[in-house]
C-alpha cells in the first residue's frame, strides 16, 4: 500500500553475504570488544542494513578488529554450489548499504544491534513466487489472433468484454520493466529482442528461467501477444531457483542490482515483484531505497488469503501492492490476500502467457504473481505515453485512472475498490476545442465535421454527435453517460465545409484518445442556434 511517510529511511543495500565467524578471537584495540566477544555459538546469515554514510567505518570494524574481509555484490560468483562464509558480502549502492553474513546471536545482540552505524540486523528467510494456483498447457503463441480476457477486461470499466484490447500507440516504449523473479526466457518470441539477463542473485543459479514463472510474469507486463505494455524493456533479475524458492538476501542483492543499474542509465524503470515471503524489514527497507530514488516497484500481495500486511513485500508502503480477481467476473479471488496494505486489483485467475520450454512455449497460472505484472505493465504505458512521474505522483495517478467500485464489497476485507485501468490518459480541458456539432435529427442537414482532411470517428447519442479535436487533431469522441439512446460507432470523411445545428443539452462526457478512455469527466453546455455552414 502506499501512504505517505513522515518519516523517511536511510536506505542501505542489502545482498547476500556470506560470513564465517568461526572460534576467531577479536583483536585488541581502540573499536574493539573485549576478548570476551568470541565467536563460538552456531552461525546462521543475516541481512545487515546500514546507515549510507557510515558503510565503510562499519566494514573497516569488522575487518580490523575480525579479520573478516569483504567483497561487493557486483564481484561475487552466484553460480556457485555454495557460499563462502569466510567472506562479507557488502551489497552498498548509491541509496542502499549494507551487507550479508554469518554470526552467531550472541555477536549479534552484543555487537551488531548495540552500534549507531547499523539500522536493521535480521536474520536471513525463505522467499518464494507466489505459487501458481493453476498450471496448464495452452496454445502456441503465434495462434493467438484476439486479445486475451485479461488484457480484455483491463481497457473497459466493466464485463461484458468487447473482445478488444486498446491501449497506447507508444504501448511503453522507453519504459524497462525489472522482473525480478526466476529468470526470463529472454529468446521467446514474444520478447522480440527487448528482454535481456541482468543477472543471477541467487546461490548455485544459472542466468536464465529454470522454473517458467519469471518468463509468464515478463510476458503479462510486456510480451508481444500477451503483454500490457508490448513494447516497453524488459531485464530478469534471476533471485528463485528452479524450485521458485530463494532467501531475502537474494531479493536484496537482485534489488541492489536494480538500483545500481538505475543510477547509472536514469531509465523509466518499474520493478514487477511477483513473490513474498515472512515480513521482513530488510526487504522493505531495500524496496523503499528503489522507490525514493525514483523507480516504481509494483509487487504481489500474495496467495495465502490473509492480510498482506503481515507478509513481505507487500507490507512496504511505497510499494504498488496488487491483488487478484477471476477471470469471468471482478470477485477477489479466494487465494488473494486483501486489506489495507492492497492498493489496486488485476486478473490473476488462469492467465495464459509465455512458457519455457520453447521460443513459442505457453503455460496458464493464477495467483497474485499474476496480477501484478498488469499493473507493472500499466505503469509502463503510462511512462511511454506522457512521461515518467516520481512513484508518489504515479501511484496517484494509476488510482484515479482506476475503475472504482466494480469489486464486490464482500471479497475486499478492507482492500481498496480499485481495479486496474490500462492505456488510460489524463487530459486537460485547456486542450479541448469544440470544433463541430451535428444533430442527425434535423432534416435536411448534410454529413459534415471539421474542416480537415482525415477520417473522423464519433458516436450517435441523443441526436448530437459532437468532435473534440486535441491539438488540432481529431481524436476525441463523446459518450453519453445517461444511456438515453443505443449509440452507434460511425466513421466519415471530413468536409470542407463544418455546420452547426441547434441542441440545449448539457453532456456529461468520456473522453477518448486513439480508443482510450480517460477517468476525467467533463459537462459540455451547447446552446448553439444557427444552422448552416460556418463563414
Amino acid at each position: 500500500m502506499v501512504l505517505p511517510y513522515s518519516r523517511k529511511f536511510i536506505a542501505v543495500a542489502v545482498l547476500v553475504v556470506t560470513l564465517i565467524i568461526s572460534s576467531v578471537e577479536p583483536k585488541e584495540g581502540t573499536g574493539c570488544p573485549s576478548s570476551a566477544a568470541s565467536f563460538n555459538g552456531a552461525r546462521i546469515k543475516y541481512n545487515v542494513i546500514l546507515v549510507e554514510q557510515q558503510t565503510e567505518q562499519h566494514l573497516t570494524w569488522l575487518s580490523d578488529c575480525y579479520n573478516r574481509p569483504n567483497t561487493h555484490v557486483t564481484s561475487n560468483t552466484f553460480s556457485t554450489k555454495s557460499e563462502d562464509k569466510d567472506m562479507i558480502i557488502n551489497f552498498s549502492v548509491q541509496g542502499l548499504a549494507g551487507y550479508h553474513g554469518w554470526f552467531d546471536a550472541k555477536f549479534v545482540e552484543d555487537q551488531l544491534k548495540t552500534r549507531s552505524d547499523v539500522l536493521i540486523v535480521e536474520a536471513d528467510a525463505p522467499v518464494k513466487i507466489n505459487a501458481p494456483v493453476k498450471i496448464n498447457n495452452a496454445a502456441p503463441v503465434d495462434t493467438q489472433l484476439k486479445p486475451n480476457p485479461n488484457l480484455d477486461r483491463i481497457d473497459q470499466e466493466k464485463f461484458p468484454l468487447d473482445k478488444k484490447y486498446t491501449f497506447p500507440a507508444s504501448a511503453g516504449t522507453g519504459a524497462t520493466v525489472y522482473v525480478v523473479d526466476t529468470g526470463v526466457r529472454t529468446t521467446h518470441n514474444e520478447f522480440e529482442d527487448r528482454a535481456t539477463a541482468g543477472g543471477a542473485f541467487c546461490t548455485g543459479c544459472p542466468n536464465t528461467d529454470d522454473n517458467g514463472h519469471g518468463t509468464h510474469v515478463a510476458a503479462i507486463s510486456a510480451g508481444k501477444n500477451f503483454g500490457v505494455a508490448k513494447k516497453a524493456n524488459i531485464v530478469g533479475v534471476k533471485v528463485l531457483d528452479a524450485n521458485g524458492t530463494g532467501q531475502n538476501s537474494f531479493v536484496i542483492d537482485g534489488l541492489t542490482f536494480v538500483l545500481d543499474d538505475f543510477n547509472k542509465k536514469k531509465n523509466k524503470a518499474v520493478v514487477n515483484m511477483s513473490l513474498g515471503g515472512t515480513f521482513s524489514a530488510a526487504v522493505n527497507a531495500a524496496v523503499k531505497s528503489l522507490t525514493t530514488a525514483g523507480v516504481h516497484v509494483a509487487v504481489a500481495a500474495g496467495n495465502d488469503g490473509e492480510d498482506a500486511c503481515k507478509s513481505s513485500p507487500s507490507s512496504e508502503l511505497s510499494a504498488i501492492t496488487v491483488g487478484a480477481t477471476e477471470n469471468k467476473n471482478d470477485t477477489v479471488t479466494d487465494f488473494s490476500n486483501i486489506g489495507k496494505c492492497v492498493d489496486i486489483f488485476a486478473p490473476g485467475r488462469d492467465i495464459l502467457s509465455a512458457g519455457i520450454k520453447n521460443d513459442k512455449d505457453t503455460q496458464v497460472f493464477s495467483g497474485t504473481s499474476q496480477a501484478t505484472p498488469h499493473v507493472a505493465g500499466t505503469v509502463a504505458l503510462i511512462m511511454g505515453d506522457t512521461g515518467n512521474v516520481s512513484p508518489d505522483q504515479m501511484v496517484k495517478k494509476l488510482l484515479d485512472l482506476s475503475t472504482k467500485g466494480v469489486i464486490p464489497a464482500a471479497g475486499l476485507k478492507g482492500s481498496p475498490n480499485n481495479f486496474v485501468a490500462a492505456g488510460l490518459t489524463l487530459l486537460a480541458t485547456a486542450d479541448i476545442e469544440i470544433l463541430s456539432i451535428f444533430s442527425s435529427r434535423i432534416a435536411g442537414l448534410p454529413t459534415l465535421d471539421a474542416p480537415v482532411s482525415d477520417v473522423v470517428h464519433f458516436w450517435d447519442l441523443i441526436g448530437t454527435c459532437i468532435t473534440f479535436f486535441i491539438k488540432g487533431v481529431p481524436q476525441f469522441v463523446i459518450q453519453d453517460y445517461n444511456k438515453v439512446q443505443q449509440r452507434a460507432q460511425v466513421s466519415m470523411k471530413v468536409r470542407e465545409k463544418e455546420y452547426v445545428c441547434i441542441t440545449n443539452s448539457v453532456l456529461h462526457v468520456d473522453l477518448r484518445k486513439d480508443g482510450l478512455r480517460s477517468r476525467t469527466s467533463y459537462t459540455v453546455g451547447l446552446t448553439m442556434i444557427n444552422v448552416g455552414p460556418r463563414s
